[in-house]
């Protein structure tokens, strides 16, 4: 059996709660879920998709973007339209 950590234990419950509607259960837990994994490109998703203003919301698309321009990792399907942020001036 393979131990589960506690940021995939709350990144669980967050969608959990996304899932039953609970916006704000699910950005407290995804919060977590991002401090102690800041490279965690899914819940940076749901925080996003959780947040309480554009502004943050925004904020968290660009931490998932980043990841994939700095960290080299594989974007997340629904991230694709958002690659190339900022786009071209």
């Amino acid at each position: 059996m393979i131990a589960t950590t506690e940021p995939e234990m709350l990144m669980r419950e967050g969608i959990a709660a996304a899932h039953s509607g609970d916006k704000a259960k699910t950005r407290e837990l995804m919060q977590q879920v991002t401090e102690l994994d800041p490279q965690n490109q899914s819940a940076w998703l749901w925080r996003a998709n959780s947040a309480e203003s554009p502004e943050e919301s925004l904020d968290c698309l660009r931490n998932a973007i980043a990841l994939i321009q700095i960290m080299k990792q594989p974007a997340t399907p629904c991230l694709m339209p958002w690659y190339a942020w900022p786009p071209p001036a």
